[in-house]
């Protein structure tokens, strides 16, 4: 009897110990401010989000870069592995999660729910899992609207192929209900994003927007 109720209550103390863990876990997940810039390719991602990183590092931020790993693969011509959007997914989620909790802004040109859009096969219950674990993220995303010429180097669409896919990663925002605002993708959108980050984390060189 009395091992019984030791082992049930060393179950219990797992238990406990267990949903402990799980709760500090998300609270560092959601500790930091994941910005994600999306459209498709060519829009101006990578030139916004390195620029704003820029703005926000000058005011002392501690922020941190995720940058597409993607188009690492297609520079160095390895499309084969474009195929397995797990792989891409997998790698593209770990460059964000080990920052969690290390830094107050993690800002992406790839945000992790772009492998919903790129999975050629079309699987309903990877994409459940991809917006799953793009909503355990404390989110602000931004939507890129096109402002300069396509620069087809280092991408693999046309630029009638590319606003194609600005319109399927829009859609599925949309039907999904995941919020994000719409910006230009010019030099004048980044003190304006800089901003709508400052307060967002309660920054005091946050200006009243």
């Amino acid at each position: 009897m009395f091992f019984v109720m030791f082992a049930s209550e060393n179950i219990k103390s797992m238990i406990e110990r267990d949903q402990a863990a799980i709760i500090e876990e998300e609270a560092r997940i959601k500790s930091t401010l994941v910005v994600g810039f999306s459209s498709g390719p060519g829009a101006g991602k990578s030139t916004l989000c390195a620029a704003v990183f820029a703005e926000l590092k000058f005011l002392g931020i501690n922020c941190e870069l995720a940058p597409e790993y993607a188009k690492g693969i297609v520079w160095e011509g390895s499309l084969n592995k474009l195929r397995n959007q797990i792989y891409i997914f997998g790698k593209q989620h770990q460059a964000i999660f080990r920052l969690l909790g290390e830094v107050d802004v993690i800002l992406t040109d790839s945000p992790i729910i772009f492998s919903s859009v790129y999975d050629k096969r079309q699987d309903p219950l990877f994409r459940q899992f991809v917006i799953q674990e793009f909503n355990r993220f404390n989110n602000l995303l931004f939507f890129v609207n096109r402002t300069k010429e396509y620069m087809a180097k280092g991408r693999m669409q046309t630029a009638d192929q590319a606003k194609g896919v600005d319109n399927v990663v829009k859609d599925m925002l949309t039907s999904n209900s995941i919020p994000f605002s719409e910006i230009d993708g010019s030099r004048e959108s980044v003190p304006v994003i800089a901003q709508i980050i400052l307060k967002k984390i309660n920054h005091p060189s946050a200006e009243a927007l």
